[in-house]
């Protein structure tokens, strides 16, 4: 029994040790947190601590995340508004810049080219040029001879061939008589146009006489300008200078007066030639010459350089050369006039063969060169008679115009002629020592080269100086 109780006691004593030591095993873990107590207590309060620091700190987090968040978020759209009003401003202030820059390139092209445009147009005035009818209305920058050299010569005694209705002349045909004029009239052509003038620095010096015999020879004249112009001021200058050399040549506000719109200046680097021109001829009309008009190269209207509808197409004189021109061709019909050869050649002009025309051929009344005002040569004397006879009463005249009258002369008187000379209309004169007589052959009559020796008029009595019958 004693020895059980024994047992007992010893088992006890060593189940309290066990559990010390299983407690202090246990205190030290929970030391080891900072806690004191028992451990479950302790454990159970550090799991709601911890649980509650946890969830402290997670909604902490939590919120500082939704803060973060909401900052984040309202930083992001912050910045995106700023962004898209700083990309709004860029762009506005892009395209303000863009604009400002092509206004201002826009400035710099245009003022480029009115300098580039001054330029051209003083190194012109410079060279002083004067260029020949048809040099380009060819072909824009291809000059007539080029043209020449395929185009085949014409013969006005050649009956197969457009129609000879006028021919052009400058400085390039020089002096033209009036006998010169007449043999070409004698080929049927009607009118002349003489160049007056070119750009504002030339005025052809042999333009009076051309007209002046032109007339004399009956030719109906109209003038014609070489245009350079650049603008629409250019072109009101040139028109100015043009219709100032019409008045000094003695060409009256009826006169047709072209513009010869072909060189590659009106057209070179974009420039407006139909613009220009329209600015041109309308210049003219404001200086009182109504019967403008137009010669244009055919390559021009194929290109649209030029809108004849403008101008009135009836005033329009178009230029193109067939290579082998005939009879049955009437090439740009819908227009006034056109000019078919620069290589016409009238036989019978002294050297002839080395005097090339040009030649036209009329289709609307407007330019119609048949309706000359001269008078039918065949009817007058045209060369020197030497000496005539007056067929009945008739007066002397102070000029060739017949303005002012002098001594009369009666039937049968015989008159000394000097030569011949034509009034402004082309009626031929006879310059006698009393003054102007008319040539008529009806009226005069060309003395037989003795017929000084006759009595022409009625000696009332006579003597008879040996036998006679």
């Amino acid at each position: 029994m004693k020895k059980i109780i024994s047992g007992m006691l010893i088992c006890t004593v060593l189940l309290n040790s066990f559990s010390v030591i299983a407690s202090g095993e246990e205190l030290v873990k929970t030391e080891t947190t900072g806690e004191t107590g028992l451990v479950t207590q302790a454990t159970s309060e550090t799991t709601t601590n911890s649980t509650e620091d946890t969830s402290s700190v997670t909604e902490e987090n939590t919120s500082e995340r939704d803060s973060s968040t909401s900052s984040t978020k309202e930083e992001s759209l912050d910045s995106s508004t700023n962004s898209t009003t700083e990309e709004h401003s860029s762009v506005s202030e892009t395209n303000t810049t863009d604009s400002k820059t092509e206004a201002s390139q826009s400035s710099e092209v245009e003022k480029k080219t009115i300098d580039q445009d001054e330029a051209d147009y003083q190194e012109a005035a410079r060279e002083g040029t004067n260029h020949k009818k048809g040099t380009y209305a060819m072909k824009n920058g291809l000059s007539s001879r080029v043209a020449r050299a395929t185009v085949a010569n014409v013969y006005a005694n050649d009956p197969n061939l457009p129609g000879k209705n006028f021919i052009d002349v400058s400085s390039w045909n020089g002096d033209i008589s009036v006998a010169e004029y007449q043999k070409i009239k004698s080929y049927g052509v009607t009118g002349v146009s003489v160049k007056l003038t070119e750009g504002t620095w030339y005025v052809n010096p042999y333009a009076a006489g051309q007209i002046r015999n032109a007339k004399a020879a009956g030719l109906k004249v109209s003038a014609y300008h070489y245009s350079m112009y650049v603008s629409a001021a250019t072109a009101q200058d040139e028109a100015r200078y043009f219709a100032q050399a019409a008045a000094n040549s003695g060409l009256d506000k009826n006169t047709i007066m072209f513009n010869d719109a072909e060189d590659p200046t009106l057209t070179n680097n974009g420039r407006n030639a139909h613009a220009n021109s329209v600015a041109f001829n309308q210049q003219l009309k404001a200086l009182g010459y109504k019967n403008d008009a137009l010669y244009v190269g055919k390559w021009w209207l194929t290109n649209g350089y030029i809108d004849t509808s403008a101008f009135g197409r009836d005033r329009v004189w178009v230029a193109q050369y067939p290579y082998t021109p005939d009879s049955s061709m009437q090439w740009n019909n819908d227009h006034g006039a056109w000019q078919w050869s620069s290589q016409m050649y009238f036989p019978g002009l002294a050297n002839y063969e080395g005097r090339p025309f040009d030649i036209s051929m009329t289709y609307s009344n407007f330019l119609n060169m048949g309706n000359s005002s001269g008078p039918d040569l065949s009817k007058y004397y045209t060369t020197n008679p030497g000496r005539v006879v007056v067929m009945k009463d008739e007066t002397f005249y102070n000029n060739a115009d017949f303005t002012s009258k002098g001594a009369a002369v009666k039937k049968n008187t015989l008159v000394e002629v000097q030569g011949i000379e034509y009034s402004s209309t082309g009626y031929p004169r006879l310059v006698t020592p009393q003054g102007y007589l008319t040539a008529r052959k009806d009226i005069v009559l060309a003395a037989i080269s003795n017929i000084d020796k006759y009595y022409t008029v009625n000696p009332g009595r006579v003597v008879v100086m040996k036998d006679e019958t």
